[in-house]
This record gives structure tokens, C-alpha cells and sequence, in this order.
């Protein structure tokens, strides 16, 4: 140990050690999941930073709605690739059971015409499919539309054979009847 202590601080360095980042280059050494979220806000890209600019230009408010309260949600807002099983060929021959069940179901036919007149907003037809809330299609009592249906949602191969609660999850989700 030195006999004496310095009484005043070392002088300053003259060189300054600096490593300079290239822009839209992250650090390699750090992952970012180690960062605290002041630092991650430094790593925004360009291109977040030039969205963020003009997004600031608006004066909007965003509001979160869970899925089943958003139920009038435009088409951009849905996955792509669900919209695509709805739109398959094989349904085709289903909805022009649907159609037909329509034709022989008392209650459809009652729900048809309120629809047509004009005296009921939870139920509209879509060409000549009977639809309520959610865009889900009425099934009318007709043969064995409705058992078909529960058959497709649990045993198919997509379906991917759920248990009772996701089985009636999927059927709310597409398919409506009383």
C-alpha cells in the first residue's frame, strides 16, 4: 500500500474509447430479451421509427374489444387462411342443403319472412342463406342437417376430434339453430 494517497483525481484521458453502430445494426453480443425496455426503445428499425413519425400526424385513440364483443370486425382484420375453409368447394353441396332445409323448416320460413319485411335486425339472408349475429348460418330442423354438422365439428379431420366444450365452441362459432 503506498504511503501517501493522491489528493486529487488522475488527469483525464485524452483518447475516448467509442463503438460506433451502423444504422438498422443491432448489438450481437447482447440478446434483447436481456434488455431493459428503455434500451430495446433504442433498437427501433428505421422504418418502426419512420411509422411512428407519421402515426403521430393523427390524433386517433386505439380501444382493445376481445373477439366475441367485436363481432362487426371488417374482413382485413380475420386470418386469411380461415376465411379459406369457409369458401372450400365442398361446402357448396351443404349450403344447398341448407337452402333446401330452409324451404321445409316452419321456423326458418317465419324468420325468412320477419328478414324479407323487414321487422327483424338478427336475422338477413345472404344469397338465400338464412344468417344472424357473428355471420353465423341458421340451421334449420331438416333431416339430419343439424347432426351432420355436430358429426363435421367433432370427428373430422380438421376439427381434429376436440372434446364436448371445444366442439360446441366451433358449432356457436359458425352455425346458429333453437
Amino acid at each position: 500500500m503506498p504511503q501517501e494517497l493522491p489528493k486529487k483525481l488522475p488527469p483525464r484521458r485524452e483518447v475516448d474509447h467509442q463503438i460506433e453502430l451502423e444504422l438498422d445494426a443491432k448489438p450481437s453480443a447482447m440478446a434483447p430479451y436481456r434488455m431493459a425496455p428503455p434500451e430495446l426503445e433504442e433498437l427501433r428499425s428505421p422504418k418502426q421509427a419512420r411509422w411512428q413519425d407519421f402515426l403521430a400526424e393523427f390524433d386517433y385513440r386505439l380501444e382493445y374489444k376481445p373477439g366475441k364483443a367485436n363481432v362487426v370486425a371488417d374482413a382485413l382484420s380475420r386470418k386469411a387462411e380461415l376465411a379459406a375453409i369457409n369458401m372450400s368447394q365442398p361446402q357448396s353441396t351443404f349450403v344447398s342443403r341448407i337452402k333446401e332445409g330452409l324451404q321445409q323448416d316452419p321456423l326458418a320460413k317465419s324468420l325468412i319472412k320477419l328478414a324479407n319485411e323487414g321487422k327483424t335486425r338478427r336475422f338477413w339472408l345472404d344469397e338465400g342463406v338464412l344468417l344472424t349475429t357473428g355471420n353465423r348460418m341458421y340451421v334449420p330442423k331438416w333431416g339430419n342437417l343439424r347432426k351432420e354438422i355436430i358429426k363435421e365439428c367433432h370427428d373430422s379431420k380438421w376439427a381434429g376430434h376436440p372434446g364436448m366444450t371445444r366442439t360446441l365452441a366451433l358449432l356457436q362459432n359458425s352455425y346458429y339453430w333453437p
